[in-house]
């Protein structure tokens, strides 16, 4: 599978995974922007978009599965393209000793924190 850049100097391909899991949802979370007629509406839920990690590594043909409206889907496509931007991409998945195309799919929650 492919992986978010930022773990490769770990030892084993399990720990990779979780440390670029962990990273990867690090990096949407900091970077996502709420949408302000969302938030003003108190709308919350779960935005499950599809993409494509290249052959290079970069991200391509970013689809919305699911929307919940006001904008968030678009939100949701703007953080995961903005990774094209980063300095360091994705690996990119392997099979058979060659780097392929990957599918990956990402559910990513829109909710309210009520503090201030």
């Amino acid at each position: 599978m492919p992986r978010f850049p930022g773990c490769e100097h770990l030892d084993s391909n399990p720990e990779k995974a979780r440390c670029a899991e962990m990273k990867f949802l690090k990096y949407i979370y900091k970077n996502l922007k709420y949408p302000k007629e969302a938030r003003e509406n108190g709308l919350e839920g779960t935005v499950v978009l599809q993409f494509v990690v290249a052959d290079d590594g970069f991200i391509e043909d970013v689809n919305i599965s699911r929307d919940i409206g006001m904008g968030c889907g678009e939100a949701a496509i703007e953080v995961i393209e903005s990774m094209n931007e980063m300095e360091d991409f994705w690996t990119p998945g392997r099979q058979r000793g060659k780097t392929i195309y990957c599918y990956y799919t990402i559910p990513i929650r829109f909710k309210i924190d009520n503090k201030d």
